[in-house]
């Protein structure tokens, strides 16, 4: 728990200073470390679906963009002993009046950090 404490707190830190530049395989290595002091159990870790406020931009969740790196809504987290899931909403890109492939890049360089990626309806 201790452990837990201490990446919050350094997650609260990273946020606060606005490091938008933080290297892909830091988030890895943040992952590793939660897993091992998880003993062999498993955590689900989920970010908010909506914007807290209509009139401002989305804020994801600190201790989830800490572990991930994901600015989007609708994602969750599951780490176990052996995996690590990140799973986003599916998109429709003609209802949400965005580009095709708006996501596609931050998707691919996820996929190459964690072990794997699931789409949900």
């Amino acid at each position: 728990m201790q452990v837990l404490s201490i990446l919050l707190l350094v997650a609260s830190a990273a946020l606060a200073s606005g490091n938008s530049k933080i290297p892909l395989d830091e988030f890895h290595t943040r992952r590793a470390a939660l897993r091992s002091a998880l003993d062999g159990g498993i955590l689900l870790l989920k970010g908010p679906s909506e914007p807290y406020d209509p009139i401002f931009r989305f804020e994801q969740e600190p201790n989830f963009y800490y572990l991930t790196g994901w600015r989007e809504p609708g994602a969750a987290l599951l780490l176990t002993p052996t995996d690590e899931i990140l799973f986003l909403p599916s998109h429709n890109a003609r209802a949400e009046n965005t580009p095709a492939n708006a996501l596609r890049p931050t998707t691919s360089m996820r996929v190459r950090e964690l072990g794997s990626i699931q789409f949900c309806p």
